[in-house]
């Protein structure tokens, strides 16, 4: 983990509970995307928007910055701690 070494581990747990929720999420939405359009195309336009999305945020990362928490909490919820 090259951002936050000392977080490693919690951020690695965080990504393959995230991984994990997206993966069951994903068959639901798809199968239900092709039951109502009987079309196969469009679960993979979706799948590769959110592909395009994830690339994008990952680009806004600043590694050398490292974490910085009371920042975070500022960007999510606006009110400066």
């Amino acid at each position: 983990m090259d951002t936050t070494p000392e977080y490693a581990s919690t951020d690695t747990g965080m990504m393959s509970a995230g991984a994990t929720i997206a993966d069951v999420l994903s068959l639901i939405a798809a199968s239900m995307i092709i039951d109502q359009t009987h079309n196969w195309t469009l679960p993979f336009l979706v799948a590769i928007g959110v592909l395009v999305v994830g690339v994008l945020l990952a680009l806004l990362t600043r590694p050398e910055q490292g974490l910085q928490p009371r920042s975070i909490v500022v960007a999510l919820t606006g009110v400066p701690q």
